[in-house]
């Protein structure tokens, strides 16, 4: 190698050593901000060690400058030159190395007597730190461990939310301190759900009503002393053989009584919701219904998670995506007179999905 080269290598390396000196002296702001993680720590200390070796010797050109010998767990070794420079450098770094660089939080959720409280529904927390958010998941022992925060962060205050369902937090803002021993956060129980409640629990069990307008106009036409109690009385055996032989093509002619008393609720909640009916025939307000229906689930889908139960809004998710959904919403032709047997057999399997689910019952509800 002539000196050219040989002084544009020592040049390199002494520039890289200082590089890799700098990073490792400022490793410790660079693994808060997740930058530097330990694992690179120690191949920077090894890259170090050669290219202050290669520097070192590469100006010196001497080869005894640095001797390393001993004994390891019976093994003799001898180090000499640039090798017992680099390895005493390698050494040297780990005297920088913070013995603790991490540690692990745990959060437990108590109730306000101390006991544990957890929600297979929802269970989650969120910790506010000045480099972002972590998260975890509480687990049925109550507890959520968040794993390697950056052990500068040990016995600081910062600010943790937790989402458990049916037990909002006891005071949304406070900050708690971060420590190796448990960290207990305490709840109220709250049975309407969530923090903010739950939210639009009506309105999800108004929309199921809803959809069971032309329906409900179909049973009180068949058997006027019918009440509206529960799904599986769509699903009755008479009821399927007199809808079956229904005439779905005739137009929706009902006087105010029999709306009065077959829509109560929908009038006082969401009286708009009827005027599907005027003028229409059966066929028309089925597909109509089905239509409205996933609008309003592709709106309350927009609606922030914590603000409703997360398994109804799952049930109105599968409802709008369910085979009867799909064949009502399509229906062109309203001329159609009697009801398609597919359609009527996949309305009767979703509503005895919602009944055994039973997150959804505007029955209990309202009634």
């Amino acid at each position: 190698m002539n000196k050219k080269n040989t002084f544009t290598l020592i040049v390199i390396s002494l520039l890289v050593a200082i590089g890799l000196l700098l990073l490792m002296v400022f490793a410790k702001p660079l693994q808060i901000l997740g930058i530097l993680q330990d694992r690179v720590f120690y191949v920077l200390l090894v890259l170090l060690g050669i290219f202050s070796a290669i520097f070192v010797f590469g100006v010196i050109k001497s080869k005894s400058l640095a001797e390393v010998e001993g004994v390891w767990n019976d093994i003799r070794f001898q180090l000499g030159g640039p090798a017992a420079f680099a390895f005493l450098v390698i050494l040297g770094g780990f005297w920088l190395i913070p013995r603790e660089s991490y540690f692990d939080l745990t959060v437990r959720a108590v109730d306000l007597d101390g006991k544990i409280v957890f929600s297979e529904r929802k269970a989650n927390v969120e910790i506010y730190l000045p480099t972002g958010i972590r998260r975890g998941e509480f687990t049925k022992d109550g507890e959520a461990v968040i794993k390697t925060l950056p052990i500068e962060l040990l016995n600081t205050k910062q600010k943790i939310l937790t989402d458990i369902y049916f037990y909002p937090q006891d005071g949304q803002n406070k900050h708690y301190e971060l420590t190796k021993d448990v960290v207990e956060i305490s709840h109220r129980f709250d049975g309407t759900g969530t923090t903010t409640g739950l939210l639009n629990e009506r309105r999800a069990n108004l929309m199921l009503l809803e959809l069971l307008i032309p329906f409900r106009i179909i049973s009180s036409q068949i058997n006027s002393d019918n009440l509206e109690v529960d799904f599986i009385q769509y699903c009755e055996v008479d009821f399927l053989d007199r809808i079956r032989n229904f005439d779905l093509s005739s137009n929706i002619n009902v006087d105010d009584s029999l709306i009065n008393e077959s829509f109560d609720v929908l009038i006082e909640e969401s009286p708009t919701s009827l005027t599907i009916i005027n003028g229409k025939n059966y066929n028309e307000v089925i597909n109509r219904a089905a239509i409205k229906f996933k609008q309003n689930v592709n709106l309350l889908s927009q609606v922030q998670a914590a603000g409703i139960d997360p398994q109804i809004q799952k049930d109105l998710i599968v409802i709008s995506q369910s085979n009867f959904i799909h064949i009502a919403s399509g229906m062109t032709d309203y001329s159609i007179k009697h009801i398609d047997e597919g359609m009527l057999s996949d309305f009767c399997q979703m509503l005895n999905q919602i009944s055994d689910r039973n997150n959804l019952n505007p029955f209990v509800v309202f009634y």
